[in-house]
């Protein structure tokens, strides 16, 4: 009796065993099923859309000559100095963020400091006070090197009226 309950113990282990290896490969199985058809499912994706790309364009010398002209075309709209544009921009969004209305930005002509080029740009926003201490925290911990040349801030109806000439430095 005693050996027959050991035989039957042994038996249930290892039944249980391969039971339980039998469910852990076939998850296992399943999840590299699930990964290879979704990948075939994403080649099928960029297949349909080269086929639709190419019965929409035959003639790939005169969709490349369109795309070449299209990007002339952008690139005479973009302004001639793109750090300029970048500078701006920067303003824009350190005074949007900070809550400070953007009245007035004006760049003046670059300088020679030593080694750098200063980049002088009047601006003129308006806000209540912390919003100002804000835009400047915003200008301080920003990528470009500004440093304050003037500042002259007013009170007003709606808050202050600050007029700055902010100097951005570049290498």
């Amino acid at each position: 009796m005693l050996r027959a309950w050991r035989i039957f113990t042994v038996s249930v282990a290892l039944l249980g065993f391969l039971l339980g290896t039998g469910i852990y490969y076939g998850d296992h199985e399943w999840e590299i099923y699930q990964a290879k058809k979704q990948a075939i499912e994403k080649a099928a994706g960029r297949i349909a859309a080269l086929n639709e790309l190419q019965q929409e364009h035959p003639n790939l010398e005169g969709y490349q000559m369109e795309i070449a002209r299209q990007r002339q075309k952008a690139e005479r709209l973009l302004p001639t100095n793109m750090q300029m544009a970048e500078l701006l921009a920067y303003v824009q969004q350190s005074a949007r963020s900070s809550g400070m209305e953007l009245q007035e930005v004006v760049p003046v002509s670059a300088r020679p400091q030593g080694k750098l080029t200063v980049q002088p740009v009047k601006v003129r926003v308006q806000g209540d006070y912390f919003a100002m201490l804000d835009f400047l925290r915003h200008l301080d911990r920003g990528t470009p090197l500004v440093k304050i040349g003037t500042m002259e801030l007013r009170q007003e109806q709606e808050g202050l009226d600050s007029r700055l000439v902010l100097n951005f430095y570049a290498g």
